[in-house]
């Protein structure tokens, strides 16, 4: 059962007042499959195609929405595999996946949220984790591909193809490269160790390829690879000053993935 407090500056994860310790990862994110994040469209055969989302500059990139979602889910579903009923409550929110947690209670009674939402936050809670948009590599642009996927739609009652059923989308191909940028707020393995192996266990499943972008996923559609991804940890008021003199660290060493 979370504890609960008068106050909400009281409750562990409202920490954001004060930045005390910031992690910063940088890195490339290579695709290895074709992907496709689409620009929507509930008509699965409307014309154009299925196009992929692109910037004002016709530049295809993969939403920071998109990032954390997928990031987010991960978690969730890492968390739910947890051995006992207790330790899923603690790290997971009691209503999953209805809503996230709610750390106002009546009366002005406040608790602890779960583990998932206090790294991502929650319903009153704010993110401990900010992602950017990632944009493709400057030297690879001219490189930038795409192509047509065809796919057939399958009436799920009668397990056969729909009358006209056929259709495209539009998705980048294995190769592309995107730049990204992760900065999380008052996490460490010092001051909030489940939070920070629940990060491990992200990295973890990133490294395995178990974590993917944009749609089709379950056809092996999105999977990446991470490159030339490092990691800083700023501790002192010397790191926020001058955060590149830093030593940066190789993301699998810093989160001992090896």
């Amino acid at each position: 059962m979370s504890k609960t407090y008068k106050s909400i500056e009281d409750v562990s994860s409202a920490d954001l007042a004060i930045i005390k310790n910031r992690i910063i990862i940088e890195g490339v994110i290579k695709l290895t499959t074709q992907m496709h994040i689409g620009i929507g469209g509930s008509d699965i055969n409307f014309s154009p195609e299925s196009a992929i989302l692109r910037t004002s500059l016709n530049l295809p990139y993969i939403p920071s929405s998109t990032i954390k979602g997928n990031f987010r889910s991960a978690v969730e579903a890492f968390a739910k595999s947890l051995g006992n009923k207790q330790s899923k409550k603690e790290y997971i929110c009691e209503e999953y996946p209805k809503k996230y947690c709610t750390v106002e209670q009546e009366k002005k009674v406040f608790k602890d949220p779960c583990v998932v939402c206090s790294i991502f936050g929650g319903n009153d809670l704010a993110s401990h984790i900010i992602i950017s948009d990632a944009f493709p590599v400057e030297d690879t642009i001219k490189e930038l591909h795409s192509g047509l996927k065809p796919g057939i739609a399958i009436d799920r009652e009668k397990q056969v193809s729909r009358d006209g059923s056929l259709f495209f989308i539009e998705t980048l191909q294995p190769g592309v490269k995107f730049e990204f940028k992760i900065i999380i707020n008052n996490i460490t393995q010092e001051t909030k160790q489940k939070e920070f192996e629940l990060l491990q266990a992200l990295f973890h499943m990133i490294n395995l390829g178990f974590v993917s972008f944009g749609g089709k996923k379950s056809t092996g559609m999105g999977r990446f690879v991470l490159e030339k991804t490092t990691v800083k940890e700023l501790k002192s008021k010397e790191d926020f000053l001058f955060p590149d003199d830093v030593e940066a660290k190789n993301y699998t060493d810093y989160f001992k993935l090896n």
